[in-house]
């Protein structure tokens, strides 16, 4: 099961991301002396953002309801999979062996790198 929060930030990310690309379209003149738009239809442009905000999280749900993306913290090689996306081959299905143990590895250089740096 999901947790909520990550439900919720995903959507929230979406949200920011569509205003964002939205934000310099359509700004029309600017105010001569602050160089702020006259009329930037804010309301209109975080509409349209709550609306692709929208569809974009459906489709994160459907992807994690269908098993596409599993954001269950395993350590088997699916997890691996997760975190090196370009392992598995669509055609078949099944990870690459040598690149799960090359993640394997970069995972443990990392953390010797962090454990050197904390210490």
């Amino acid at each position: 099961m999901i947790h909520g929060a990550v439900l919720i930030s995903a959507f929230v990310i979406f949200w920011f991301l569509a205003l964002f690309c939205l934000l310099p379209i359509g700004i029309g003149h600017a105010d001569p002396q602050t160089g702020a738009p006259l009329k930037p239809h804010l309301l209109r442009k975080a509409g349209i953002a709550t609306a692709a905000a929208m569809v974009l999280w459906v489709i994160f749900y459907a992807l994690i309801l269908f098993h596409v993306v599993n954001l269950e913290a395993r350590d088997d090689e699916s997890h691996h999979f997760l975190t090196w996306g370009l392992v598995k081959t669509l055609s078949t299905g099944t990870p690459n062996s040598a690149a799960i143990r090359k993640a394997r590895s970069s995972e443990g250089a990392c953390r010797s790198v962090s454990s050197a740096l904390i210490a």
